[in-house]
C-alpha cells in the first residue's frame, strides 16, 4: 500500500512524519521543501530523506530503498511498519518509525531506539462504503449541492475548491444519481441528500486541548457555539468550542502547543468547505446543521425550529 491519498494528502503526511521526528529530539529540519532532515547523532549531524507511507511491508520497504538509495540514508515514517520490513531497513542502516510501536534511528557509529510516545494520527474513513456518498468527493460535492440546492455548482468548481480530479466528482455524483438523491438536473432532492450525508458526516479527526486558543486565520468555530450564534434554539449547550482546523498536521501541531485537555475540541473536516465558506464568522450553517444532525435526538428537534437568515432549510 502506497502513499495515504484521500484521507490525509501526500503532502500532510509527509509534514507530520517530520513534525513527529523533530518532537523526538532526533532530527533538524533543513529547509529543502523533498523531506530532507539532519539527524543528530554522537558526531556532526548527517543528512537523511524521510519517505511518509500509510503501511508499509517488506516489498514497499524494498523498493522505496531501491529508489531512494542514490540519495543516501532515508527515515521510513508510517502508521504501521512490518517486523520483516524493520529487519529490512536496520540491515540496509535506515531508520523508521512506526506509530505503533516506536522508532529506529540508524547513527553512523551505533542505532538509537526511541519509544514513541504520541497517538497515531489514524484519521477516520470519510463517508461510508455501503452509503453513495463515499470520500472526499462524495461529502464535498454533496455538501455544495445543498448550500445551493437551487443553482447547483458545476462539478468542475467543486473540484476546484477542494483541490480534486473533476473525474474524483464526477464518480461522486454518479453514485448520487443512481440513488436518486440527485436529479438529472443536478438539483439535490431535499431533505434526502442532506440526511444521507448527516449518516456518514464525522471529522477525519479529534483532539481536546487544554487551552482554547485564540482565533486565527483559517481555523472556523462550529459545533454548539457557532449554533447558538446563528440563532440555532440549542438546549443543553456543550458549552466547549468546538473548532475546526484545515489539516491533520494543523491538529497535531496545535494538540502539541496547547495540551491535551478538555478547554476545547479541535477537528479536522472531511472536507475542506466547512473551512473556506465560513458565514458571518462561523463555519456555513449548512455544517452547522450537519453537526445537530449527528443527533437524532436533540439534534433534529432543533433542526425542526432553525430557520437560519438568507439559507435555504435543507434539511426539512
Amino acid at each position: 500500500m502506497g502513499d495515504v491519498v484521500g484521507r490525509t494528502s501526500r503532502e500532510e503526511q509527509l509534514a507530520l512524519a517530520l513534525d513527529e521526528l523533530a518532537h523526538l529530539g532526533v532530527v533538524r529540519i533543513d529547509e529543502a521543501p523533498d523531506g530532507k532532515v539532519l539527524v543528530q547523532g554522537r558526531g556532526r549531524p548527517w543528512p537523511a530523506r524521510v519517505y511518509a507511507y500509510d503501511i508499509v511491508g517488506e516489498p514497499l520497504a524494498r523498493e522505496v530503498f531501491s529508489r531512494g538509495r542514490r540519495h543516501g540514508p532515508g527515515i521510513i515514517v508510517a502508521n504501521q511498519i512490518s517486523e520483516p520490513a524493520r529487519r529490512f531497513l536496520e540491515g540496509k542502516r535506515w531508520s523508521w518509525l512506526d506509530r505503533r510501536v516506536g522508532a529506529h534511528i540508524a547513527d553512523l557509529d551505533r542505532d538509537v531506539e526511541v519509544r514513541y510516545s504520541g497517538r497515531a494520527p489514524e484519521p477516520r474513513p470519510i463517508g461510508a462504503p455501503d452509503s453513495p456518498i463515499r470520500g472526499r468527493a462524495g461529502v464535498s460535492y454533496a455538501a455544495a449541492l445543498l448550500m445551493e440546492p437551487t443553482h447547483p455548482p458545476s462539478m468542475r468548481s467543486v473540484a476546484a475548491a477542494v483541490d480534486m480530479s473533476p473525474q474524483s466528482v464526477s464518480n461522486a455524483a454518479r453514485l448520487l444519481a443512481e440513488a436518486g438523491l440527485i436529479g438529472i438536473d443536478r438539483r439535490p432532492s431535499v431533505p434526502d441528500l442532506f440526511w444521507a450525508l448527516a449518516a456518514v458526516w464525522r471529522p477525519v479527526r479529534t483532539a481536546g486541548v487544554a487551552t482554547a486558543p485564540p482565533p486565527r486565520d483559517g481555523w472556523v468555530l462550529g459545533g454548539d457555539g457557532a449554533a447558538v450564534a446563528l440563532g440555532a434554539p440549542v438546549v443543553a449547550l456543550d458549552e466547549r468550542p468546538w473548532i475546526w482546523v484545515p489539516t491533520v498536521v494543523d491538529l497535531r501541531r496545535a494538540e502539541r502547543s496547547l495540551g491535551t485537555g478538555d478547554a476545547a475540541t479541535l477537528a479536522v473536516p472531511p472536507t475542506p468547505l466547512v473551512i473556506t465558506t465560513a458565514w458571518q464568522g462561523f463555519t456555513h450553517p449548512l455544517f452547522v446543521a450537519l453537526d445537530l444532525g449527528r443527533d437524532p435526538g436533540r439534534g433534529r428537534e432543533v433542526l425542526d425550529r432553525w430557520q437560519p437568515d438568507g439559507v435555504d432549510v435543507v434539511w426539512r
